[in-house]
């Protein structure tokens, strides 16, 4: 439900913001609220290994820079169902990177392959089912 409500609200800031303009607050409250939580609950920013930082920083980079932010792009250009339907992928690039990474070379099980192949199956039924607009 809060994924419907982001990418509605989303979709109306688009046709009006760019997207710098649009994703700065946004990842910026995240941040925040985030900092926030974790500064409550006593969690401790610095008792990590410098190599976690660095996979922390391939995180951030990777999956929300490129990935979270292609969300956010698409929302100018695509209703804000079919964006929600593409979010539903997300598992699939985790499963991926998961995979191929070196640091984690987590092997899929079973399980995950097939939350894989039903999230791609989700994903075809939900175009082929979307109405189609006139070109021109």
């Amino acid at each position: 439900m809060c994924a419907a409500i982001y990418f509605v609200i989303g979709r109306h800031l688009r046709a009006t913001l760019s997207l710098v303009g649009y994703i700065t607050p946004v990842y910026g409250t995240a941040a925040i609220v985030l900092l926030a939580w974790a500064a409550l609950r006593g969690e401790a920013f610095v008792a990590y290994p410098s190599h976690d930082w660095l996979v922390f920083a391939a995180l951030a980079a990777g999956p929300m820079l490129i990935g979270h932010t292609g969300l956010n792009y698409a929302l100018r250009h695509l209703p804000a169902w079919g964006v929600g339907v593409a979010a539903t992928g997300e598992p699939i690039g985790s499963i991926a990177i998961a995979w191929v990474l070196p640091a984690i070379a987590e092997v899929p099980g079973r399980g995950a392959l097939a939350g894989a192949a039903l999230c791609l199956g989700g994903i075809a039924l939900a175009l082929m089912a979307a109405p189609r607009r006139a070109a021109g």
